[in-house]
């Protein structure tokens, strides 16, 4: 037990499979009054220099397929939307098998946010099937090792490679910002 004055120690599981990681509380007094939250990792590998991540949660920690498989059912059950969160939630070595048994399971899934580098046309399509016409891609994640500026023109690199302007309207996602985004940088 924790005296008065004194520090609270962390608490940092070496193991998220053995820890619950999702909504315990369903309201619609929230924010995400439709939506679960389901944590898929902690921690991040990383390091970005302008993120504490990697320094105050340290070592990435991912829970296991099986494990977040398990915590999403009795969310597919009730049909509750179901979204993803971790630092790095697109570092998730399991996370399009996962979104891909949400959907063909009938299941919605958002996503907090995905690193340009890591984003994938099949993830597009999985987020446009559950029925998002945007999301966030972070942007300042994209080549961290970069400076500032040499950051920003290797997102439209990213995003080029990931789809062209020309294919996204085929997933639902507007390319007129992701066109203005690859002119500008």
């Amino acid at each position: 037990a924790a005296q008065a004055g004194q520090p609270v120690a962390a608490r940092r599981p070496a193991d998220l499979n053995t820890c619950h990681g999702s909504s315990c509380i369903l309201t619609p007094h929230t924010q995400f009054a439709d939506m679960a939250l389901v944590e898929l990792s902690r921690g991040c590998l990383r390091n970005c220099r302008f993120c504490a991540v990697g320094c105050l949660y340290p070592p990435y920690r991912k829970r296991s397929l099986e494990s977040l498989a398990a915590e999403v059912e009795p969310f597919l059950q009730s049909g509750i939307k179901i979204g993803l969160l971790g630092a790095a939630v697109s570092d998730h070595p399991d996370l399009l098998p996962l979104m891909r048994s949400i959907v063909q399971r009938g299941g919605h899934v958002s996503i907090s946010s995905l690193r340009a580098d890591a984003l994938t046309p099949a993830m597009i399509e999985l987020l446009s099937a559950c029925g998002h016409t945007t999301f966030t891609i972070a942007p300042e994640a994209a080549a961290p090792a970069n400076p500032w500026l040499a950051m920003w023109s290797g997102i439209a690199e990213s995003l080029q490679a990931m789809a062209p302007p020309a294919q996204l309207p085929q997933f639902s996602v507007d390319s007129r910002q992701v066109g203005e985004l690859q002119q500008r940088y």
